[in-house]
This record gives C-alpha cells, sequence and structure tokens, in this order.
C-alpha cells in the first residue's frame, strides 16, 4: 500500500522511536506498512544536511523521541525495513 508522502514519513520517524526503544515489534508492523515505498529514496533524504538539522530541531522541541541523532535513528530503520522487508509477507 502506498501512503502520502507526510504519512511516510510520520511512519518512518515511528518505526525508527521504536527501533531506539527496543520495540521491535512496532517496527517490524511499521516496516510491514511501508511495503512498496521507495526506501533507498528516503534515506537518501533523511541523509541531506537540512534534513538533519529540522529533525534534530523538531526532535528536541518534543522531548527527544528520536535520540540525540534523529537522522541517524532514521536511518538506522531505514536500513532494517530495507533488510527486513522483503522477508515479511
Amino acid at each position: 500500500m502506498r501512503l502520502g508522502w507526510q504519512r511516510e514519513l510520520s511512519a518512518i520517524r515511528s518505526g525508527a522511536a521504536a527501533l531506539l526503544a527496543g520495540c521491535t515489534s512496532v517496527a517490524l508492523e511499521v516496516t510491514i506498512e511501508l511495503k512498496g515505498t521507495e526506501l533507498p529514496a528516503w534515506r537518501t533524504y533523511v541523509e541531506q544536511d537540512g534534513f538533519a538539522a529540522a529533525e534534530e530541531f523538531l526532535s528536541t522541541q518534543y522531548g527527544v523521541l528520536l535520540g540525540l541523532d534523529p537522522a541517524g535513528s532514521m536511518g538506522s530503520f531505514l536500513n532494517v525495513a530495507h533488510h527486513v522487508g522483503p522477508l515479511v509477507p
């Protein structure tokens, strides 16, 4: 199922937060929901300096949900989703 880009970004944030908190079952559910999403394109987008700065600002405003390196947390989740996604139905 293809989500809109805002929902995809929110899902990636949720998956990254779940993975960071050790809630692998939630991260897996998000991975399943992201099937059909261009994960490599999101990875490239997340690695941009401007994006990283914006995510860091947002994260500090709402309690550092994604750790000290929000873009890195999101990138780690995207790596997991990219490798695990094809393995789940």
